[in-house]
């Protein structure tokens, strides 16, 4: 299992959505890493909100893409993602650290 730490503004791109929420789980089914964005609006309450899934086959192509993702939306809050590795059952949210 690899913990990545997300801190917000510490890459920084221009927009009005930002990532408040990220679960990482593996598809046993379909053998991939599954992992679920939730987007709200940064002066908004989560009330208006949008969701991403990204899939990829290894711990280190799903690293790199929420890294890369999180270019382009950045996190509301200091977030620590827990990326299982492949096989491991479970959901893992994401710890926010206020």
């Amino acid at each position: 299992m690899r913990k990545i730490t997300l801190k917000p503004k510490a890459y920084y791109t221009r927009t009005s959505l930002k990532v408040s929420f990220i679960s990482v789980r593996w598809d046993e089914k379909n053998k991939v890493l599954e992992t679920l964005l939730s987007l709200a609006h940064y002066e908004h309450d989560n009330t208006k909100t949008a969701g991403m899934k990204l899939f990829s086959r290894n711990v280190e192509t799903m690293e790199r893409m929420l890294l890369d993702h999180i270019r382009l939306y950045p996190v509301k809050w200091e977030m620590e993602v827990l990326i299982p590795d492949p096989g491991e059952p479970g959901i893992f949210p994401c710890l926010i650290k206020e």
